[in-house]
């Protein structure tokens, strides 16, 4: 093995040791729903389904992201998805000495832009929760595109183009947009027609397959003055350059304040963005694929979160091409520095990987520091509800449905408020059990999760004894074919108090004849 590949080697496993930390972690956060619930799975058979579908029950079409996801979970083991995600992330690292080679910079300054990019904390979010793996295969997928564009290789440009916009749709507009602005400013970026054919074919594939099977994209624009929507998109990228510079004092909350265009953090933003601007004009290369890749940041096209730390992963590709550069114009002792800054990255790196343990140790520290961060007091609930703490369940839940004034903060409201409605069932407290439930009914568009809160909505009935309403609730499910098991139970149970003995004994004969089937979501 030569020297240069030897060095590569050491880049990706520097960056894996930096994360290595999130290996014996357990499934979190959105691994709940996706992993551990099978929302994102699929069994070998039925992985050519994955394509003909959205992702995991949400509006977003990642059949490649999924197709991983699948794979590793034929092994079994939290564990295995955690390799799986820190292997895709040295590998990103790998790929940013190599695409930082191809803008020109010298060896030793691409090793440096792959050693910084894979110690910094900000990849600890996606290489310890398993559900935002879908970052590094897209950073992967891109700087591949650039070095198979640059290296005029036709097959392996379509390959990684294909293969970022079938994983998240960041890579279906930063790829093409990386490439076009890169051809203009770059001769040896403008390639060959069948070098840009090829791309074309994958980019038309990728859309029609999106056009044919993609669920409808659901979600708005928050609703903000137009000052106001501006300002707190500028004030964004201030938060972001702050999470880059100063990660040891990162956040995984994405609670943000509605922020007005004249405020200071506005305004340093858009001084941000200009010198974006400024220097992909003047530098091109690394520069004007940092400004590219900020552009999903600003919340251009609606998402759930608005603003998010894994929004800035492929963003620090370049941006650590753009600071290794200016590393080798610094003297020894700010070499020295910068060495020293690097290995305390890695050190907050490894610290925070500890943090990805479990929901406790991930959100507590949350909460603590802004009670805002919905989401956070969703999945602490969580906890508390699975320890048998009812009470502090419920105000979790009840705090992760509270609109927050002046802020933006993202919550499952769904999920919150069917676990509210299981808690206060669980405490006899039926008519908000009872509101709760509808309330989940009501934001909830899958016809399987519709089925699952008729189900809760009978066994309140049943709780309040009304088993009328509750055998009333539950026949149209009972006479499905694939009704859910407890449905069964509960509508003989409800036959059985109204009198009808050989009805209720007909359901329990056909409940001992299915499969064992999940309980209750999350």
């Amino acid at each position: 093995m030569t020297r240069w590949r030897l060095q590569l080697a050491g880049v990706g496993a520097v960056a894996f040791v930096a994360h290595a930390t999130v290996l014996g972690a357990g499934f979190v956060w959105l691994d709940h729903g996706d992993l551990e619930q099978g929302a994102a799975l699929a069994a070998p058979s039925g992985w050519p389904g994955l394509f003909t579908r959205g992702f995991a029950r949400t509006g977003f079409y990642r059949p490649l992201m999924a197709l991983s996801l699948s794979i590793d979970s034929l092994a079994g083991s939290a564990a295995v998805f955690h390799l799986t995600s820190l292997l895709s992330h040295a590998l990103a690292a790998v790929l940013v000495v190599l695409a930082a080679e191809s803008y020109g910079l010298t060896r030793r300054a691409s090793l440096t832009a792959g050693l910084l990019f894979g110690v910094h904390p900000v990849g600890s979010l996606v290489a310890g929760a398993i559900a935002y793996r879908a970052e590094s295969l897209i950073t992967c997928s891109l700087l591949g595109l650039l070095l198979a564009h640059r290296r005029r290789s036709p097959a392996w440009a379509a390959v990684a183009l294909l293969a970022g916009a079938l994983t998240k749709e960041t890579a279906l507009v930063a790829g093409p947009l990386l490439l076009l602005t890169a051809a203009l400013v770059d001769p040896a970026m403008r390639g060959t027609r069948r070098l840009w054919a090829a791309e074309a074919g994958a980019l038309g594939l990728a859309l029609a397959l999106r056009v044919a099977h993609a669920p409808a994209w659901k979600l708005a624009p928050v609703a903000l003055a137009p000052g106001d929507a501006l300002g707190t998109r500028l004030a964004t990228v201030t938060k972001s350059a702050g999470h880059l510079l100063l990660p040891w004092r990162s956040t995984l909350c994405d609670a943000f304040p509605v922020t007005s265009l004249s405020s200071g953090a506005a305004v340093a933003g858009g001084l941000l963005l200009l010198g974006a601007g400024v220097a992909a004009l003047w530098r091109k290369g690394p520069a004007l694929g940092l400004a590219v890749a900020l552009l999903p940041a600003l919340q251009l096209v609606p998402t759930p979160r608005f603003w998010s730390p894994h929004y800035l992963y492929l963003p620090l590709a370049f941006a650590a091409m753009l600071l290794a550069e200016q590393v080798y114009r610094l003297g020894r002792a700010e070499k020295l520095g910068v060495a020293v800054v690097t290995g305390g990255l890695l050190t907050a790196s490894l610290t925070q990987g500890l943090r990805f343990h479990d929901d406790e140790s991930l959100f507590g520290p949350e909460v603590a520091a802004e009670p805002r961060c919905r989401e956070a007091q969703l999945y602490l609930a969580d906890v508390r509800r699975a320890r048998g703490d009812l009470e502090g369940a419920g105000r979790g839940y009840e705090a992760a449905l509270a609109p927050v004034p002046g802020w933006l903060s993202y919550t499952d409201g769904r999920t919150a408020w069917q676990n509210l409605g299981l808690v206060r069932l669980r405490q006899g407290r039926l008519e908000e059990a009872d509101h709760a439930v509808r309330e989940a009914l009501r934001l909830t568009a899958s016809p399987l999760e519709q089925r699952r809160l008729g189900v809760n909505l009978a066994s309140i009935a049943l709780a309040r004894g009304d088993p009328s309403s509750a055998e009333r609730q539950l026949a149209s499910e009972s006479a499905r074919a694939d009704a859910l098991a407890e449905a069964l139970y509960l509508r003989a149970k409800a036959l059985f108090q109204l009198g009808r003995a050989a009805e209720s004994r007909a359901l329990v004969e056909r409940l001992t004849q299915l499969p064992s089937t999940p309980g209750s979501p999350r």
